[in-house]
């Protein structure tokens, strides 16, 4: 028995009922993944651009192939 499960083991009943009806994630908890991941994903994005904007020719040439 790990100790998990005895931890698990130790709590009274109305504990361990409460526990089993919680959700693991919140509808909060998605948003707030979902806005760190937009934002991350508009900075990575944008300092990017940034970089490929200021040599327009290596761009164009990884772009065509």
């Amino acid at each position: 028995m790990n100790k998990y499960q005895r931890w698990w083991d130790n709590l009274n009943p109305q504990m361990q009922e409460y526990l089993k009806r919680q959700p693991i994630w919140h509808d909060r908890d998605l948003y707030k993944a979902m806005a760190i991941g937009a934002v991350l994903g508009f900075v990575v994005g944008f300092l990017l651009g940034v970089e490929w904007a200021w040599r327009p020719e290596t761009t164009i040439r990884y772009l065509i192939g």
